[in-house]
């Protein structure tokens, strides 16, 4: 790079469009929700489907309302003929802000206020009565409103990429290529979710542009969730480290000094203490040490000694390579394909099966055609079809295949990763991490690996796979699997 910075910028972590509408969609929903009508958020901000904000604040401290045109086109979807608000409705939107403007009231009486005139969303408790207006946005509307404000949202992040730029030196030129390389990235869906959020990030976006993941991770993950955030920060907590993980890419693909730098990080008092706070964010760090009680003038006995291993569950490992594990362990499987491997076939949906095909087809390439796990999501994807349809041999009529009829319900919703006592799939991985982590701390990282890699072997030799349906092939001789619109045809042979 010209100019004042020298530093090489991160390479953005690019996804296949299905892969970045699916992560975005799913991003969204998770941490925006989806309600079908008006409420007010967490700070009694009147809002509408996927967290839309119907009041903004500027440089100052005031709300103010937006456009009413510009909403009820939102909500009709037709900027000819947007929904029109009734003066009932016009004053009950006015109330609200006024209500977060009143200098007489703190934050949280504002709030509550607010949220006396228009019902916050309760999930699996709404009623008729907590809709206040007279529409109800149907899935396709939220869907077209999230996609609407999520292009907003990432131009004003891509705009903090500009003037981050500029301020390293950068040409115009310079400044283009990167953000056009940013496009379908996942750092582009972890900024544009901190601008939806409304968190600028700076910082952050400065770190990425500097090829400094670890910087990037702290910004983010613990440097973007004040606790001027009241009772929402537990939820932006689970969102920030979503953030983080798109953001920051691989522990893997980190230099040795970046993962050194981030193991420091880990370490500061600060990082513990955050995680501290929102233990089921951090689940690989074990519980929080319970806080001293320092307000005994007296001496109190002395407690029994804790277990070393006990008493390390939140510290950060000094190794860096381990702390590396821990983090990965502890995080869920961002490829679809590949964390549909994880679930029983009977729980699939069929774009979990799609999921898996297009995994199978797009990501081994190359040198990478020949790895096992390609062969054996085949071998899933056949597994979902003969739990689904049975593995009975095609059936035709008059030379035309059949088309098959499912034996049992397909599943419609993507249920959890979880294990088969019913426990979070990654809180559980989290825990192997840290045992491993354990392990490395005693008898160093290659024997904790070393270890691990032979009871993973033992397991397998105790566990074979099973034989395959007399239905299909070897899956040594499996061929492509075709990609059709009817997700319901099996795997064609070759």
């Amino acid at each position: 790079m010209s100019g004042t910075s020298k530093r090489i910028p991160m390479a953005p972590t690019k996804l296949s469009p299905q892969d970045y509408a699916r992560t975005v969609g799913g991003h969204l929903k998770n941490r925006e929700g989806a309600v079908p009508r008006i409420y007010t958020d967490g700070k009694g901000i009147p809002t509408m489907g996927t967290g839309i904000a119907l009041a903004v604040r500027g440089d100052g401290k005031t709300y103010t309302l937006r456009d009413l045109n510009q909403i009820g086109a939102e909500i009709s979807g037709d900027p000819a003929r947007p929904y029109t608000f009734s003066e009932t409705e016009q004053k009950l939107l006015t109330d609200t802000v006024d209500k977060l403007n009143d200098p007489n009231l703190d934050d949280k009486v504002r709030k509550a206020e607010a949220q006396k005139l228009i019902p916050p969303h309760k999930p699996g408790k709404e009623t008729a009565a907590d809709n206040k207006f007279g529409f109800t946005l149907s899935d396709e509307r939220i869907a077209k409103q999230a996609e609407s404000a999520w292009n907003d949202h990432r131009e004003r992040a891509m705009k903090v990429v500009r003037d981050q730029a500029k301020a390293r030196g950068w040409s115009k030129e310079q400044t283009d290529a990167y953000i056009d390389s940013l496009k379908g990235s996942k750092q582009e869906i972890a900024l544009t979710s901190l601008a939806y959020n409304g968190v600028p990030a700076p910082k952050a976006t400065g770190a990425m542009l500097d090829g400094d993941p670890a910087t990037l991770r702290k910004e983010i993950l613990y440097g973007s969730n004040p606790p001027s955030n009241g009772p929402n920060r537990t939820g932006i907590a689970d969102r920030r480290k979503d953030e983080a993980d798109l953001a920051a890419g691989r522990f893997e693909d980190w230099t040795p000094e970046q993962r050194e730098q981030w193991r420091q990080v880990e370490a500061s008092p600060e990082a513990k203490q955050y995680r501290g706070t929102f233990p089921d964010t951090f689940p690989q760090y074990g519980p929080p040490a319970p806080p001293k009680d320092s307000s005994r003038s007296e001496p109190s006995p002395q407690p029994a000694p804790v277990p070393a291993q006990e008493q390390k569950q939140s510290e950060a490992p000094a190794d860096p390579q381990v702390a590396a594990m821990v983090e990965m362990a502890g995080r869920p499987v961002d490829n679809p394909g590949r964390a549909a491997l994880l679930k029983p076939v009977e729980n699939l949906t069929q774009p979990e099966m799609m999921d898996m095909i297009n995994h199978a087809q797009d990501d081994y390439r190359g040198w990478k055609s020949g790895d096992p796990l390609k062969y054996h999501t085949y071998e899933k994807v056949q597994d979902w079809h003969a739990a689904m349809y049975g593995d009975g041999p095609q059936q035709y009529d008059g030379g035309k295949p059949i088309e098959p009829t499912p034996i049992r319900p397909i599943p419609e919703r993507q249920g959890p990763h979880t294990t088969p006592d019913g426990e979070d799939r990654w809180q559980a991985s989290a825990r192997i991490g840290s045992k491993v982590a354990d392990a490395a701390d005693s008898d160093g990282y290659a024997q904790a690996v070393t270890g691990l890699q032979r009871g993973l072997n033992m397991l397998n030799a105790s566990n074979p796979l099973p034989k395959r349906s007399p239905a299909y092939g070897p899956y040594t001789g499996l061929g492509p699997v075709t990609r059709t619109a009817n997700t319901a045809r099996r795997p064609t042979s070759p």
